[in-house]
């Protein structure tokens, strides 16, 4: 069995908090480094924990100091790459509620630790700057799903749901004009009609590729084009190569615009 790590930085009625975060970190298949000294951070963590291309630092402490917070939060905005904090406590310490709202605020998670450990607050990816629209009433349905994984700090999800909606919503959009009879596309050089069943098979390549070839496409059909091309290569790369360093790379960079894209034209089809 693994010796288990001593602990230098906790206070000695704080260490059982910290090994039961240990042991639930170690639990969802993260690597944990403790008390791992980075040069750069403005102090060191308890732990540092790493899976796939996410870096959770976890602090177990006492009390909320949220000067050492704010300092902590402004390094993680600074880093580029998905890194969250979370502030580690026994369950019995009393909070305020002023407190909860202002991690929440910041973006930093909280594991309260009694009998096992239970995660209050979830970590945003501080190093993300995406700020999303409110969402209007005729969208909540559509894009709640998203807007909710984006508040969860699961921003990769939110894209993929923001993707599903579209695609349903895109595929929805042709069925009715190919059916109304103002949608035809360019078929072997000549104007052909769309199936039900036919619109019904294709991903949001394929809508790419039947909304490029509308015959006299209005601005709205142009512009769902735009958006369904724009946002195809990420998708395809999230689905196949999530695990990919070149996907991570390339969706951090997209996703915010993506997000933007994809709300503005389901806002046009939604009116």
């Amino acid at each position: 069995m693994p010796k288990k790590p001593i602990f230098l930085t906790v206070a000695d009625d704080l260490v059982p908090c910290a090994y039961a975060a240990l042991d639930y970190l170690n639990g969802l298949g993260y690597r944990v480094k403790v008390e791992k000294a980075d040069a750069s951070a403005p102090f060191a963590t308890t732990m540092t924990a790493t899976r796939m291309s996410t870096t959770m630092h976890v602090d177990v402490c006492g009390t909320i100091d949220l000067g050492r917070v704010k300092d902590w939060v402004a390094y993680g905005k600074s880093t580029g790459r998905d890194t969250r904090l979370v502030l580690c406590m026994p369950a019995e310490v009393v909070i305020s509620t002023a407190q909860e709202d202002a991690l929440r605020k910041l973006g930093v998670g909280m594991f309260r630790c009694g009998a096992g450990v239970i995660e209050t607050i979830l970590p945003n990816d501080l190093a993300l700057n995406v700020e999303l629209p409110a969402l209007p009433p005729n969208l909540r349905e559509a894009l709640g799903l998203a807007y909710e994984k984006k508040q969860r700090g699961e921003w990769r999800e939110c894209f993929e749901e923001a993707c599903n909606a579209l695609e349903e919503e895109a595929r929805r959009y042709l069925k009715h004009w190919s059916k109304s009879r103002r949608i035809k596309v360019m078929q072997k050089g000549r104007p052909a009609q769309l199936t039900t069943s036919e619109i019904n098979g294709f991903s949001i390549g394929g809508l790419a590729k039947w909304f490029a070839v509308i015959v006299s496409p209005t601005s709205l059909d142009t512009a769902i084009q735009q958006v369904l091309s724009a946002v195809n290569d990420d998708r395809v790369e999230r689905t196949h190569r999530r695990r990919a360093k070149r996907t991570e790379t390339r969706l951090r960079q997209n996703v915010g615009r993506h997000m933007w894209h994809i709300f503005n034209v389901m806002k046009q089809m939604k009116k």
